[in-house]
Order: structure tokens, then C-alpha cells, then sequence
């Protein structure tokens, strides 16, 4: 067989089931082929016209909006200078930043074919970044309301800077490290910790959960654990005193900063 149709019988795998004598696991195979070729093809298509579907859109030096439901222009540029007034406070921020695209979807079906996430068990998802383009579960602009896979409720302008944060956080760390390498507890507490004067909790709740709860933290969700590294991040800066790019790149130790935390709020365990 010439590479010819060996490249032409893998781009269209359907071809392969013209074979006589093929076993029933190898056509299973190829039928999974076919199927998963057919998902990427979907999700290339929506990804990449996902724009053409939206009613507003804004745009200006380094944010674009699109939504998906009638929103006035005037209420998306406010959100776009409560945005950027927080985000270029960031020490990682630079004027070059790559443009950050928001989709803010309320199509929660359309959400979960963009976010492969949204099939683990994590259901507690608001947004996913994707590079520089940033999807969000269910954003609703004219409430300022975001709302999670499980339904939890945030502020959407919290959400906008948290997922901006991690775009941010991709820019300058690059996407490989920001993915692979970077401390989960910094790249979330971060996140959290910049957004936390926008978003309806804060660090108050999180430090009183704390002084409550009397099992470990090993048993919280998700979305605990993340408002948790929040705190952590801010006593970090904030009282230690380590620098906002030492934490990114994992110059900075966990537990140092758990125990020392702790002993601040003088919560014991």
C-alpha cells in the first residue's frame, strides 16, 4: 500500500471498514476512530465559530467580549474597565499582554462540548481558559451573575478577573509550565486571591471555616480548597512578603506558608 492511502485511509478512517475479514475488536477500533475524528471536527467548527453565534461583541487594546444574550454596550464596556482596572495592577501584566477573549456563554451544552473538563468529576467549573480565550459556563452580563456546573453562584465580574488571571498566568509562564509545572495551589490562589474584592466570598469566610471545621482539609471540595489557597497566597504576599513571581515559579514552600498561616490566625489542627 502506497503512504498515499495510508494517509487518506487514516484522515478518513471509514475507508478502513471496506477491508474484508476484519475482527469484530478492529472494527470497534475503527468505529472509535471514526467517532473521535468526528468530535474534534465539531469542536474545531464551534471553536472557531463560536463568534458568528453571538449578539454583542466588544473589543478593545487587549479584552474582546462576546455574549450570547442581548446585553447593552455600555454595561459590557463597564465590565471591561472594572476588568482592566484590577488585571494591570497584576506584576506579571505587561502592555503587549495577548488580546483575552471571553465567550460568556449561557448554553450550558454548548459549554460542556468546548470543556472537556466539564465530564470529570470536578462539577464545580465556572470557566475554562483555553489559551487566550476564556469560556464561561453561565454568565449572564445584565445580573453580573455567573453560575458553576453544580449550580454555585459567583459574581461574573470575579470570574471575568479569575479566568484573566490564568490567561495572564499562560502569557508571561507560558502555557506548558503554566499547565504542567507551575504549583496548582498558586496558579488557583492567585486566581482567587486577585478577584476576591469583586466575588461574594472572601477571605473572612474561608478563615472562619477554618477556625470551625475540625477535620483536615484533605476532605474539602474543590472549590473550598481553592478559596483556601487564595488565603494562602495573600498571607504569603501580604505578611511573608515573598514576591508575586517566586510563587509562580515554585520558590516558595507549601507547608512554610500553611504552618505559618496558621499560626497568624492562630487556628490549630
Amino acid at each position: 500500500m502506497s503512504i498515499r492511502n495510508i494517509i487518506i485511509r487514516e484522515l478518513f478512517p471509514y475507508l478502513k471498514l471496506r477491508d474484508r475479514n476484519l475482527s469484530f475488536f478492529r472494527k470497534i477500533y475503527i468505529y472509535t476512530e471514526i467517532v473521535a475524528q468526528l468530535w474534534v471536527i465539531i469542536w474545531l467548527l464551534l471553536y472557531l465559530g463560536l463568534p458568528l453565534l453571538a449578539t454583542n461583541s466588544y473589543h478593545d487594546k487587549n479584552i474582546a467580549f462576546y455574549t450570547y444574550e442581548p446585553v447593552d454596550n455600555k454595561k459590557i464596556k463597564s465590565y471591561f474597565a472594572q476588568i482592566a482596572s484590577v488585571i494591570q495592577k497584576t506584576p506579571f501584566y505587561i502592555d503587549k499582554q495577548k488580546k483575552i477573549t471571553f465567550h460568556l456563554m449561557n448554553n450550558h451544552a454548548m459549554y460542556a462540548i468546548l470543556n472537556p473538563v466539564e465530564f470529570l468529576p470536578n462539577r464545580q467549573t465556572f470557566a475554562v481558559t483555553i489559551g487566550q480565550n476564556i469560556f464561561l459556563n453561565n454568565a449572564h452580563v445584565n445580573t453580573n451573575e455567573a453560575y458553576a456546573c453544580d449550580g454555585v453562584k459567583d459574581n461574573l465580574d470575579a470570574i471575568l478577573v479569575h479566568e484573566s488571571i490564568h490567561a495572564m498566568q499562560n502569557t508571561n509562564y507560558g502555557w506548558f509550565y503554566s499547565a504542567f509545572r507551575m504549583p496548582y495551589w498558586v496558579k488557583e490562589g492567585y486566581a482567587i486571591y486577585s478577584a476576591w474584592k469583586l466575588s461574594r466570598y472572601n477571605e473572612s469566610k474561608i478563615i472562619e471555616y477554618l477556625k470551625t471545621q475540625k477535620t483536615g482539609t484533605n476532605r474539602w471540595s474543590i472549590f473550598l480548597k481553592d478559596q483556601l489557597y487564595g488565603l494562602m497566597v495573600k498571607h504569603a504576599i501580604e505578611q511573608m512578603h515573598y514576591s508575586v513571581d517566586d510563587l509562580h515559579r515554585g520558590k516558595v514552600d507549601y507547608d512554610t506558608v500553611y504552618r505559618d498561616m496558621m499560626k497568624y490566625y492562630t487556628i490549630k489542627k
